[in-house]
């Protein structure tokens, strides 16, 4: 009877001890956790921000791109973009 006694007092040491174990693990699962989704939070900004800037860049590609155009038709038809050099004649590209 006392080893019976002493048996299941020493089962319900291991499961207490494992219960513990287990909290523990529990803990440093959910700081990680954490810390996870802390840094994906914070990259879900950036690339927020990175793709805002990235449409304001390519807007100012088409508009550079456009007026570097109306430029150019503007020297190709005032007749400044060709050039006498030396008796040889060339266009501006």
């Amino acid at each position: 009877m006392i080893s019976n006694r002493e048996s299941a007092r020493r089962s319900r040491m291991k499961k207490q001890n494992l219960v513990q174990e287990l909290t523990k693990e529990v803990s440093k699962l959910q700081a990680a956790n954490r810390t996870i989704v802390a840094k994906i939070e914070e990259t879900t900004e950036r690339l927020t921000f990175c793709t805002a800037q990235n449409n304001v860049l390519r807007a100012h590609e088409i508009e550079l791109t456009d007026r570097l155009k109306s430029l150019n038709d503007l020297i190709n038809h005032s007749g400044l973009g060709e050039r006498n050099v030396g008796g040889v004649g060339y266009t501006v590209p």
